[in-house]
């Protein structure tokens, strides 16, 4: 890893560099108010990283909690077991986000042109989302990180050389770092589920079945103890509730108003006042599933009379 860094084009580390100068100028404003840190998402993270490292119990307030995916709380609470400190979470961050740009830079030197390659670099580099997010106690940064990184390694999954002279571990350990990178991703944003079928289609149109074989494998070994742990411990039987939520708290309130002809945040306040009359929490089973059965006709739920 050192050799391929130092043997990048000169331009390339300067870009870099500049990056993570800019990233830590905008990190050391926060060093005075460690609460520059944070972001409203920011303190739910935080309490369920210290009821990880406290108790090891992914809850919330002592609720089981299957609202949020695991992965950034476990980091989190990982972090603090080396230097327990906002600033330090944030900082590793920036090296990822510095990281990323490394990334995309190859990616797109491999898919297109060295021209193409600094253009796409230049605008990363620069990017005030990426260098906001990079500074804010938010799993943003880290699944850019590991989406860039697994759009890398499908691309070495995709050059794969299957004849015979082609070792079992060459061919094994890109397919594995595939299917865990793209779990990992799960862990830290159950939204990844909603496209993870599209780098196995990928591979299945180029004839690649095995490729596709294994990493769908390793993806049911990595992720399905927590969809056991939900059922076990919640009676959900899903990976993750914030669909169910985003769905009674968002697109509802939009298919009410239409129906009672008002203003979406009126409906809004009304559904949340219904919310909270019928003493639900956003982890009770009882709302989530009832929220599931009517993924796909909230017109139906808001007729019948269910919220």
């Amino acid at each position: 890893m050192l050799n391929y860094i130092k043997n990048l084009p000169r331009k390339v580390k300067i870009v870099l560099i500049a990056a993570f100068l800019l990233r830590l100028a905008v990190w050391f404003g926060g060093l005075a108010d460690a609460s520059r840190f944070l972001a409203p998402d920011s303190i739910d993270y935080l309490r369920l990283a210290e009821n990880i490292g406290t108790h090891f119990q992914y809850a919330n307030n002592g609720k089981i909690e299957v609202f949020r995916a695991p992965g950034y709380p476990f980091l989190i609470a990982l972090l603090n077991t080396i230097f327990s400190s906002y600033a330090f979470i944030c900082f590793i961050q920036v090296i990822l986000d510095t990281a990323l740009c490394l990334l995309l830079w190859r990616l797109a030197s491999r898919l297109y042109d060295s021209r193409s390659a600094t253009a796409a670099l230049l605008f990363q580099c620069a990017s005030i989302v990426s260098i906001t997010f990079s500074v804010k106690i938010l799993s943003d940064s880290v699944y850019a990180f590991l989406l860039i990184l697994f759009f890398n390694i499908l691309y070495e999954v995709w050059h794969i050389d299957g004849n015979s002279k082609t070792t079992t571990v060459k061919i094994i350990l890109p397919l594995a770092a595939c299917g865990i990178t793209l779990s990992v991703m799960i862990y830290l944003r159950a939204i990844t589920l909603l496209y993870l079928y599209i780098p196995i289609i990928m591979l299945c149109f180029g004839k690649r079945f095995r490729e596709a074989l294994i990493i769908s494998i390793m993806m049911i070994i990595c992720i399905s103890p927590w969809y056991i742990r939900n059922y076990k411990q919640a009676e959900y039987p899903h990976f993750s509730s914030v669909g169910s939520v985003n769905l009674y708290r968002y697109n509802a309130c939009l298919l009410l108003a239409k129906k009672i002809i008002c203003h979406s945040m009126s409906s809004r306040r009304l559904l949340m006042e219904n919310f909270r009359n019928s003493n639900l929490k956003r982890n009770e089973p009882t709302l989530l599933l009832r929220a599931e059965k009517e993924r796909f006709s909230v017109r139906r739920c808001i007729t019948s009379g269910c919220i």
